[in-house]
C-alpha cells in the first residue's frame, strides 16, 4: 500500500543555519503545530511518538514544523549528554524569537501568516515552553502542550490572558515530576487556568502515551474558544 503523507520521512530544510522538518497536512491548512524535541543526539530523527504527532497534524490541517535546538546539552550542565542537542534555556527570549521568525517564514511560503499557532514541547522542549510562559512570551500562541517539562528560574507569570496550556507529567518520572509541579504553580495565574495532570508513566514518550496526550489536549476549549481538533472522518485516528 502507498504511504500517506504523514508517514513519508521529510528531508530537513534550513532556516538561519538551523535545520527543520516541515510536513504538510492532508486536510486543508488551518494553522501550524510546532514540536520542540527533548535532548537528543539526532533530534530530527523520527520516532513512534513523532509519527503520532504527524498523523494528528495531518488529519487536523496543521502544518507540522519540527525545528532543531541550538546548543549541545552539556552547555546546560546536563552531564553525560554527549553530543545531544538541546534548546538554549539560558536565552529563552532568543529561542522564542527564532521560533516566531521560523513560523513567519513558513507562513510566507504558504501565503498565510498562520495565526493559529500551536506549540508542543517534550522534556527540554517542554522546559523552553514553560520558561517562556513564566516570562509572558506565549502571547502569539493559541495552545501550548508540555510533556515532562518544568520551570526555568523562579519567575512567576503575571496574571492575565494567555494561551490554553496543558501540562502532562508521569508519576514515575524521577527527573521532571517536581519541576512540572513547580511549573503548574508558576503559571497558575494565566487565564485560562492551565490544565495539569499526572499519569502513570515514566519519562519516556511512547506512541500510546502521545496519542493519549493529544486526545486530552484536544478535548478542552482553546483560549480563543476554538477547538484544536477538527471533526474527524469516520474511522480516522488523530
Amino acid at each position: 500500500m502507498p504511504e500517506s503523507a504523514h508517514e513519508v520521512p521529510q528531508a530537513p530544510a534550513m532556516f538561519e543555519n538551523r535545520p527543520f522538518i516541515l510536513t504538510e497536512p492532508e486536510a486543508p491548512i488551518m494553522g501550524v503545530l510546532v514540536y520542540l524535541h527533548g535532548a537528543r543526539v539526532d533530534p530530527l530523527e523520527g520516532t513512534s511518538a513523532i509519527t503520532e504527532i504527524r498523523k494528528y497534524a495531518s488529519v487536523n490541517g496543521y502544518l507540522l514544523v519540527q525545528p532543531q535546538g541550538s546548543i549541545e546539552c552539556t552547555s546546560l550542565g546536563i552531564m553525560g549528554a554527549g553530543s545531544k542537542v538541546c534548546w538554549d534555556l539560558r536565552d529563552i527570549a532568543e529561542e522564542v524569537a527564532f521560533l516566531t521568525r521560523l513560523v513567519n517564514h513558513v507562513g510566507q511560503r504558504f501565503g498565510d501568516k498562520l495565526e493559529n499557532r500551536v506549540m508542543l514541547g517534550y522534556s527540554n522542549g517542554g522546559f523552553l515552553l514553560g520558561g517562556a510562559l513564566q516570562r509572558g512570551l506565549g502571547g502569539s500562541w493559541e495552545r501550548v502542550g508540555i510533556i515532562a517539562g518544568g520551570t526555568v528560574g523562579d519567575e512567576f507569570a503575571s496574571p492575565g490572558s494567555g494561551p490554553s496550556v496543558h501540562i502532562d507529567i508521569g508519576t514515575d518520572d524521577r527527573w521532571q515530576l517536581q519541576p512540572s509541579r513547580q511549573l503548574r504553580d508558576a503559571i497558575g495565574h494565566i487565564d485560562p487556568k492551565p490544565s495539569y495532570r499526572e499519569t502513570p508513566h515514566g519519562h519516556a514518550i511512547s506512541a500510546a502515551r502521545m496519542r493519549e496526550f493529544l486526545s486530552w489536549w484536544s478535548a478542552a476549549p482553546a483560549a480563543a474558544g476554538k477547538s484544536l481538533e477538527r471533526a474527524q472522518p469516520q474511522g480516522a485516528t488523530p
